[in-house]
């Protein structure tokens, strides 16, 4: 019983962490996130870190350019 609420309580903090990281780039100004998305291409062999995060900046990239064409 003990294992199951501390998986749960860990599963939480992992959707709450993942949620932040996701604001953080929602914040970005365009300018910001352009030059972002233009370092992590430039990046041959980034550490698995540094690719999750250009995957995110990736995703808010072209939430943005999806959200530009619906106005």
């Amino acid at each position: 019983m003990t294992k199951l609420i501390l998986i749960i309580c860990s599963f939480a903090i992992f959707l709450t962490a993942c949620d932040q990281s996701t604001s953080k780039f929602k914040e970005m100004s365009d300018q910001k996130l352009r030059r972002e998305r233009s370092v992590c291409r430039s990046i041959k062999h980034p550490s698995p870190g540094k690719a999750i995060a250009c995957e995110n900046v990736e995703e808010e990239y072209q939430r943005r350019i999806k959200e530009k064409r619906k106005r």
